[in-house]
């Protein structure tokens, strides 16, 4: 059967053409960019550009030591912590497109390698992330890079010494890429070992390679943490609150049910409308052409991709998959499985369309449709005939208007702030990721949080802020005049607060004049 053929006539070379997606990325991804952190992690990571402390979620445990430092060498050149690290955001962003081209082409050929960039490109998963200061995007072209020299290990007998000092070096990035691609590295080397395929001085080589490098990482790491005794229990205290309450072991069915809508929402919003080339692929399966099983003849190398994703699927499955972004960080073999399957079935389907056109009208009608789901999930959402939770959490906060709302509602509650004299005054707030942001701009403040929610991360722990709830007296500072609630979303300080923020902010504030040495202000007491 004769290939298909999509790729420009006029741009021979692969690198040409994948300069020329890593520019248009670049122009895609720049107007959306976040000008504000748009959650705790994200400030946590913009602060440990300043000063790195774990123990302060500057950044969350473990880490992530060196996207710190990748950070710090954009911030030379960013003077906003944020900025500096949405550039790299969006930097890996199109490294991960003009990647997928190249691992696409090298795997399968040209056209598998352009529908994935294009996918890439246009997944709105994928814009998000690139948009904002989260170490997610970062990670996607690492994993990919891995992924490329796993399958030369696996197929060609080579790169197992790159391979490891590569998966051994990017456990700084994410400490996930290390946990869920050393297994498979491990297996791959020691495989051939027992073919005899790669001698024994080699295995060892490579093994002390990737302990090697990962401790270029780690005992720095282990070091600012305070020794290993902090450092570890910096990571299980992370780990009672984000992970162990959404497992399968502690939350039985209903954890398992939430993860799996959590993986399918996820890969909704990485593939958009691309999701039903997926599902047709696994519900028609491919037919043979002229004595050729198009199906067979990539068999193994898709299979190989599958493989490489399946520990963090099953990861996110059994334990938890606590934002869509971790999909996104194992978007490149994913991506390239759809792709593969898409040109397949167009190959399948020619009989009715000319393959490249009907290629290319799959394409069109698939950007169309992601590029609206990112642009307008709002106007999505508010004209849904669904009211139910499940449906309209699909159309989220991912997207442009999710992250202009984030930038103006933080901007416009520290332009209010800052009307109050932080020398007189306390601010109190009702969200936890919003004292998170407040305490980034407005570190002269005292800010008091209302832990509302228990299951939500301990406050207190945290020097100079304030975490209380309903059965505790606040001491405030013997100066103050005045005593200010703001909340960024109205309905988490229920009877604190006239709703009287404007409709395109969405923020509430009221203040309270100090005259005595308390103030009762709905089931709260503060003293002076």
């Amino acid at each position: 059967m004769r290939r298909l053929r999509i790729a420009p006539r006029g741009l021979k070379d692969d690198r040409l053409i994948a300069a020329g997606l890593f520019l248009l990325t670049l122009a895609v991804r720049s107007p959306f960019r976040s000008r504000t952190p748009v959650s705790w992690d994200a400030v946590g990571f913009a602060l440990g550009l300043e000063r790195f402390d774990v123990f302060q979620q500057q950044p969350v445990p473990p880490g992530y030591i060196l996207y710190e430092a990748a950070g710090r060498v954009s911030h030379l050149l960013f003077a906003d912590a944020n900025a500096a690290l949405v550039a790299l955001s969006i930097m890996a962003s199109a490294a991960t497109v003009s990647g997928v081209f190249l691992l696409g082409k090298a795997l399968f050929d040209s056209a598998t390698g352009l529908v994935a960039s294009i996918l890439m490109l246009f997944s709105p998963l994928a814009w998000y992330y690139g948009d904002v200061a989260l170490s997610y995007a970062v990670a996607a072209p690492l994993a990919l890079i891995a992924v490329w020299l796993l399958y030369r290990m696996f197929f060609e007998q080579h790169s197992a010494v790159a391979a490891a000092v590569f998966i051994g070096i990017i456990g700084g990035f994410r400490l996930d890429l290390f946990l869920f691609l050393s297994p498979l590295w491990l297996f791959g080397i020691l495989w051939q070992w027992r073919r005899q395929a790669l001698q024994t001085r080699v295995l060892l080589l490579a093994g002390a390679a990737m302990a090697g490098a990962a401790a270029v990482w780690l005992v720095p790491l282990v070091l600012l943490s305070g020794g290993v005794t902090q450092f570890l229990e910096a990571g299980r205290t992370q780990a009672d609150i984000a992970i162990r309450p959404y497992t399968v072991f502690a939350g039985g069915l209903t954890a398992l049910g939430n993860n799996m809508r959590g993986v399918w929402q996820a890969a909704l919003w990485l593939l958009g409308l691309a999701i039903i080339l997926l599902v047709y692929a696994f519900l028609f399966p491919f037919r043979k052409r002229g004595g050729e099983d198009v199906k067979g003849r990539y068999r193994a190398r898709m299979l190989f991709l599958l493989v490489t994703v399946a520990p963090a699927l099953l990861y996110f499955i059994l334990f938890q998959i606590g934002q869509p972004g971790y999909l996104l960080v194992w978007s490149g073999p994913i991506v390239l499985v759809v792709a593969w399957l898409t040109v397949v079935n167009a190959r399948d389907l020619s009989s009715m369309l000319p393959a490249p056109y009907l290629l290319v009208a799959l394409l069109a009608i698939i950007i169309f449709a992601n590029v609206g789901l990112f642009l307008g999930a709002d106007r999505i959402r508010q004209n849904l005939p669904f009211t139910e939770a499940a449906v309209q959490d699909v159309f989220g906060p991912y997207s442009a208007a999710g992250i202009d709302r984030s930038d103006s509602q933080t901007l416009a509650a520290v332009a209010v702030i800052k009307q109050f004299d932080p020398e007189k005054s306390s601010v109190v707030v009702g969200v936890l990721s919003d004292w998170r942001k407040l305490m980034y701009f407005l570190p002269d403040y005292h800010l008091f949080m209302l832990r509302m929610d228990t299951g939500e991360e301990p406050a207190d722990a945290f020097e100079h802020y304030y975490s209380v709830d309903e059965s505790t007296s606040v001491e405030l500072p013997a100066l103050d005049e005045q005593l200010v609630f703001i909340s960024l979303d109205p309905g988490k300080l229920p009877g604190l607060m006239p709703a009287n923020g404007s409709e395109k902010t969405d923020i509430s504030i009221s203040s309270v004049r100090l005259t005595g040495d308390n103030v009762q202000v709905g089931p709260y007491t503060f003293l002076r």
